[in-house]
């Protein structure tokens, strides 16, 4: 055993109280860890959801190699404290594991520390440190450091920590992390262009994120094949022959920015022209338009508001029907798929 190694089991030994260098088979019994236990794993490509599958006796070793020194199995135990996998979900627990394996030097788990840190989960929150932390793990080698800093930096109203929020995420998607790619693509979409969101989101999936996927499917979803092939210019020419569902279209449109750019004025006359023509979706869209107006605002339109609305759930489509269009998603996990997760016994320790 290197001398990282030793150092990092006698750290969790003092932790944990489990005798340094012992062994598998003379170790106590591991508490949360019963031989029947169900651990979740990645569900199929078209779900978010889990499924799960019987301990593994590689996966009752997991907890003795991590004592052991392994570092990587013992980044795989704090990371299954945080998840609720085969242990009792504990923040605390995953924060003293994870702490204990960034002071053995890794990354990764320097970063989902200083994200425990920021956010007050199983530890006292200090962004400060957090932040720090963060820093220094995008310095070591992390790529979801960059995330993880991001979503800490949108949380502040002050615009120049929002604006070093897409920076932070545009360095992650350079480094292929799937958290990152998503969330961009997120704000792309919000902002209006889709294209640009569309193929954020694929890069996303190939990096392994579940969000994406989603995200994915609902544009396949919202933007019908019939929406996609129609130009811009033939809608354009059946809305001003007063086609009601053209109207609707081109109205969401000019209020997404889609081929187009994003014209809210031209958006509510086409909505109101629509409503007028008892299109459901149009009559649904403009009452929530309307429901937070903005006398100071010009025209009387909150900017903010029609940017949250560009991408709303709505009840019904032109006919009546239910439509139940997903709004963008990000993936619930921030630890998911960073890797490496160890399960093996030939993983070597560092």
């Amino acid at each position: 055993m290197n001398l990282r190694a030793q150092a990092l089991a006698l750290a969790a030994a003092s932790v944990l109280g489990w005798p340094h260098g012992a062994s598998g088979a003379d170790a106590p019994a591991i508490e949360g860890l019963p031989q029947d236990c169900l651990a979740p794993q990645p569900g199929p490509e078209d779900a978010i959801a889990r499924t799960r599958r019987p301990l593994t006796r590689v996966e009752r070793e997991l907890m003795s190699r991590a004592l052991q020194g392994d570092p990587e199995a013992a980044y795989t135990v704090a990371l299954r404290h945080f998840e609720g996998t085969c242990v009792q979900r504990s923040f605390a627990e995953a924060y003293r594991w994870f702490a204990i394996v960034a002071a053995a030097g890794h990354a990764c788990a320097l970063a989902a520390a200083s994200h425990l840190r920021a956010e007050g989960l199983g530890v006292e929150r200090d962004p400060a440190a957090a932040r720090e932390g963060l820093r220094a793990a995008q310095a070591s080698g992390c790529p979801r450091a960059y995330y993880l800093q991001a979503t800490l930096e949108e949380q502040s109203p002050r615009p120049e920590r929002r604006q070093l929020a897409r920076e932070l995420l545009e360095r992650g998607a350079a480094l292929d992390d799937g958290h990152a790619l998503n969330l961009l693509g997120v704000h792309r979409e919000i902002d209006g262009d889709r294209q640009t969101a569309e193929a954020l989101y694929r890069r996303a999936v190939a990096a392994g994120n579940r969000a994406a996927r989603v995200n994915l499917r609902r544009l396949d979803r919202y933007f019908s094949r019939h929406e996609r092939r129609e130009s811009l210019e033939s809608l354009r020419a059946r809305a001003q022959a007063r086609e009601p569902p053209a109207q609707f279209a081109l109205a969401q449109r000019y209020h997404r920015g889609d081929g187009v750019a994003i014209d809210y004025v031209a958006a509510i006359r086409l909505y109101r022209l629509a409503a007028e023509a008892k299109v459901p979706p149009a009559v649904e869209m403009l009452n929530l338009i309307l429901s937070r107006a903005d006398p100071r605002q010009p025209g009387g339109i909150d900017p903010a508001w029609m940017q949250r609305l560009a991408y709303h759930e709505l009840a019904t489509d032109e006919r009546g029907k239910s439509r139940g269009v997903l709004q963008p998603v990000i993936d619930d996990d921030p630890f998911y798929g960073m890797a490496p997760r160890v399960d093996a016994p030939a993983a070597a320790s560092r």
